[in-house]
């Protein structure tokens, strides 16, 4: 298993520089306007992270498509630069009448093969369109593009449906993600915790997770709990 820890900033780089041998890879949020340069002395691989709805993106509101474009060429670019593996997006929701699914898939089809479409998480005042596996399986057809599977939105999104989490997790693995995130919650508000001070069953999704898989670890930039986080994830 490959392990991973995510970054925005170059401060986040900084602060998580004494587990940089503990570590095989690097998420790095694509936040046009920041300057990225510090990565050329990060020797090992990158996976790129496009901006998403709480950055001002939606890939299903065809009124957002100037948006939309630039952001997703920013990361391309980002993952041109430093060979990235994988570049990760969020698809989108419906915001207003324009929102369609369609649009997601006519939008991302035409973009680099490296893209992936990260589950979200249900939410009853937004029409959710990939959060569950027959959404996701269809955006997925649609875009022709493989799966992130985000354990956290998974979780989140079973508890607010009144699905079982594992049973509701395993569905999703049945699409052959090809990358993971990982962090605790209590499947409501509380997200992106340090794992084990949430309610998640991170052993059983642990155990679900081919043991070649490049996983990220997405929790806060607390360096001795982060260590504690990489220590389960090798256990």
């Amino acid at each position: 298993m490959k392990l991973g820890l995510k970054i925005f900033y170059k401060k986040d780089y900084e602060t998580i520089k004494p587990l940089f041998d503990k570590i095989d890879f690097l998420e790095v949020m694509a936040l046009e306007g920041e300057d990225y340069s510090f990565l050329k002395n990060w020797k090992k691989p990158i996976v790129v992270h496009c901006m998403h709805t709480g950055l001002g993106i939606n890939f299903a509101n065809p009124l957002n498509f100037s948006k939309n474009r630039s952001a997703l060429r920013f990361a391309i670019k980002l993952a041109d630069e430093f060979n990235a593996k994988y570049i990760i997006v969020h698809a989108g929701e419906k915001e207003s009448g324009f929102c369609a699914e369609v649009n997601i898939g006519h939008f991302l089809q035409k973009y680099d093969s490296r893209v992936l479409i990260e589950n979200s998480i249900y939410k009853q005042k937004f029409e959710r369109y990939y959060f569950d596996y027959n959404g996701i399986k269809r955006v997925m057809e649609a875009a022709d593009k493989k799966l992130c599977l985000d354990f956290e939105h998974a979780a989140k999104s079973a508890v607010q449906i009144d699905a079982g989490i594992i049973k509701f997790v395993k569905d999703l693995i049945g699409l052959n993600p090809v990358y993971f995130h990982i962090c605790d919650g209590d499947g409501k508000e509380k997200e992106h915790l340090y794992l084990g001070e949430g309610n998640l069953p991170l052993k059983e999704f642990k155990e679900l997770i081919p043991k070649d898989a490049w996983v990220l670890i997405e929790t806060g930039h607390d360096i001795k709990k982060q260590e504690k986080d990489i220590a389960f994830m090798r256990s």
